[in-house]
């Protein structure tokens, strides 16, 4: 929260305060702004000054710039992760004889490219995506170490991880994202978001296994069979685009989800 400290200081000082709105606005942070002032005026309601604010922005919705969306540095990171997929991919691979690396591992790796694809884009939350970042790899390790060491009886946690370690990464982004302040109105937006962007990878991945059916098909019709390692690389490694790819489509990096 860039603005916060500084709106605090001048919620006495109306000239202060439209001063330091118009120098966010001259370097295209008005949504930064407007999301902090949001906070002070959720602490402090009775302001005359700060709910003049409030009143001003609810009348004047915050007008959106052009989006531009770097999909080369997108499909680069999708490309990565969707290799290191393929990588842990091997159905043999099984962790503590249960359960598929593949299925632990999976939202981990897809989403600690997407974390360096949103800060790199924003310019920003450089801090809290590497916090993000560091956490999801820490916990991801604990599980995969201290699993032999559960006896039998408890291993059914392994099979409780490869449904939570993937609310772990949504947490991770949520955190990248919002960092740990921030508004109910963002906080909703970001859920929206979230629901939005797992629509979109559900259509990618529909069309995704579409093309693969249809690509294997005129294989077979040519009475080529595709070795088991290139097939894994079209599932796993195009599996590995479809997160990135979906984020890249519906979230813009550059202002807060409630200004989306």
């Amino acid at each position: 929260m860039k603005y916060l400290t500084e709106i605090q200081a001048s919620i006495n000082s109306p000239d202060q305060l439209e001063d330091l709105y118009q120098s966010a606005k001259g370097i295209n942070e008005e949504s930064e702004f407007r999301s902090d002032l949001l906070v002070v005026y959720e602490k402090s309601p009775e302001n005359l000054l700060l709910s003049a604010w409030h009143s001003r922005f609810e009348h004047l919705p915050l007008v959106k710039t052009r989006r531009a969306t770097n999909w080369g540095l997108a499909f680069a990171l999708g490309v990565v992760t969707g290799l290191i997929l393929w990588a842990v991919s091997n159905p043999t691979w099984l962790f503590q004889d249960q359960v598929p690396y593949l299925l632990l591992v999976w939202s981990p790796v897809a989403t600690i490219p997407t974390l360096i694809f949103l800060a790199v884009v924003s310019k920003k939350n450089y801090l809290y995506s590497a916090i993000s970042a560091i956490g999801l790899i820490v916990a991801s390790a604990y599980i995969l170490l201290i699993a032999p060491s559960v006896d039998a009886a408890g291993r059914d946690y392994i099979i409780l991880m490869v449904i939570q370690i993937p609310l772990m990464c949504w947490m991770g982004l949520g955190i990248a994202m919002l960092k740990f302040k921030s508004t109910t109105s963002n906080r909703f937006s970001f859920l929206t978001k979230s629901i939005e962007v797992m629509i979109t990878a559900g259509v990618y991945l529909i069309f995704g296994v579409a093309f693969g059916m249809i690509t294997l098909g005129m294989f077979a019709a040519l009475n080529i069979t595709l070795p088991e390692i290139v097939i894994r690389l079209i599932a796993a490694g195009g599996f590995g685009l479809i997160p990135i790819m979906a984020i890249a489509t519906m979230y813009d990096p550059h202002v807060p989800p409630e200004a989306q």
